[in-house]
């Protein structure tokens, strides 16, 4: 079905061109009872900004996915992650879509994808898959960015707090500091620095000029070393992966990164509770979910160092407005430990990467030596907590103080590597114990009925 448009009238009597809806009908503003209009807003140069909050997420979708293809915005405001974000954490029905849109003169300039939640009696206003998401943040047309200032912002959050399923505190994490290379306006107040920041390198399709760069003579020799004694060990391959084989190689890739991870101590969020993929973490829910896409429009993309057919290394990345973002990657616990097959997949993506003549390469959030000793840029994350509501105001001390005790934590490397070690231990006294009742399992099936 095509994207055909129709003048809709507001309820402040504005003209509005809005996509088919895919049931075959148009959204109307007025008595839907999904389309929330909020007060207008007078911008510093004079024109109206026109909002409205969308408590659906299908009354969207044609809308939003045309924006994404002109707005700027990172692979984790894509309409299909923050979908597939809401399948999966709504197994326990907590989280609603609140999707604010921006109109100026007609024109979507901007989509703000909010989450709302009840938090211990207190209801949150956070960014839709925040938990999963490196960056949060809108989709928003450049242009119209710096007719955005703080004051505008801070206006339409007041409304949002006031006017839409009265939101008592905003906890909006991980925000980038910069959006399309200017300040970000979408911030909000009681801000602090976020526990981590992310990395990213400038590229040059000069392959050879830009290793020469980033590594010195003997490191690019240890990888040339490394790659020779892979290939001495069988047919050695690296290669996208696509179709019926990509969704069985992400999920080996999650089970490894969750391996390494546990053997680390370091907090697992791709952890699985069962065989099933799907009964797992909402990470691990997420992008199964997201792979099963469509492969056409799709920024994901899945690599792998293959040795004899079989993979030894994989890497999750998106694609997106030039970037290329580095999402997860892990390496078979059989590889040879001297061979570090993960550097080596590490550096054939940064060189396709920087052949295809991407502008960036985004290790995203996080503090990892390997990303430390890539980028040659930093951006820092900022979180924002602030009520609109005197009870919100208790939930907002609690979750501010939170985030600092974490950043605190974070800081701290004794305190990290002592947790470390004490998440090791625990992990493997529990691995002890399902080990033990594995076989008591088989020999009384009955036991864990009674």
């Amino acid at each position: 079905m095509g994207h055909h448009a129709q003048k809709t009238t507001s309820p402040q009597g504005m003209a509005v061109d809005l996509p088919q809806c895919a049931d075959g009908f148009f959204v109307q503003f007025k008595g839907n009872k999904n389309w929330h209009a909020l007060p207008e807003i007078k911008l510093e140069n004079g024109n109206k900004l026109h909002l409205y909050a969308v408590t659906r997420l299908s009354q969207v979708r044609h809308i939003w996915k045309q924006f994404q293809h002109t707005a700027w915005h990172t692979p984790f405001q894509n309409f299909d992650w923050i979908n597939a974000w809401f399948e999966s954490r709504n197994q326990d029905h907590k989280a609603k879509p609140l999707i604010v849109l921006g109109f100026k003169e007609g024109e979507l300039q901007f989509i703000l994808p909010f989450a709302s939640e009840t938090y211990f009696g207190l209801k949150r206003l956070l960014w839709a898959a925040n938990e999963v998401n490196d960056y949060n943040c809108p989709l928003i047309k450049t242009e119209f960015l710096p007719q955005m200032s703080a004051a505008t912002v801070s206006k339409i959050y007041r409304h949002i707090g006031h006017h839409v399923s009265g939101i008592d505190v905003f906890y909006l994490t991980r925000q980038p500091k910069y959006l399309a290379g200017s300040a970000n306006p979408f911030i909000g107040s009681g801000v602090r620095r976020s526990s981590c920041g992310s990395h990213s390198l400038n590229l040059d399709p000069n392959w050879a000029s830009l290793y020469a760069q980033q590594r010195s003579t003997k490191s690019r020799s240890r990888i040339r070393q490394k790659t020779r004694r892979l290939k001495r060990a069988g047919n050695l391959r690296f290669m996208a992966i696509r179709g019926s084989r990509q969704l069985s190689c992400i999920d080996t890739i999650l089970r490894w990164k969750s391996v390494q991870l546990e053997q680390k101590g370091e907090r697992n969020p791709f952890n699985k509770k069962s065989q099933d993929p799907l009964s797992g973490s909402v990470l691990t829910q997420t992008i199964r979910r997201f792979a099963q896409g469509d492969a056409k429009t799709s920024p994901l993309r899945v690599y792998g160092l293959f040795l004899d057919g079989e993979m030894i290394a994989g890497l999750i990345a998106f694609v997106d407005n030039k970037t290329f973002s580095l999402f997860t990657m892990s390496y078979g616990p059989e590889v040879f430990t001297n061979c570090s097959a993960g550097s080596v997949l590490l550096v054939k993506t940064i060189e396709l990467a920087s052949r295809a003549k991407f502008h960036t390469y985004d290790f995203l959030a996080g503090d990892e030596p390997y990303k430390l000793s890539w980028c040659d840029k930093k951006l820092d994350l900022y979180d924002s907590v602030f009520a609109t509501t005197g009870i919100g105001r208790l939930g907002a001390f609690s979750l501010s103080a939170r985030l600092k005790v974490k950043k605190s934590l974070k800081a701290s490397t004794p305190v990290m590597n002592f947790l470390k070690k004490t998440n090791r231990s625990r992990l493997q006294i529990l691995g002890a114990l399902e080990k033990f009742k594995t076989p008591l399992t088989k020999r009384f099936p009955h036991a864990d009925n009674r």
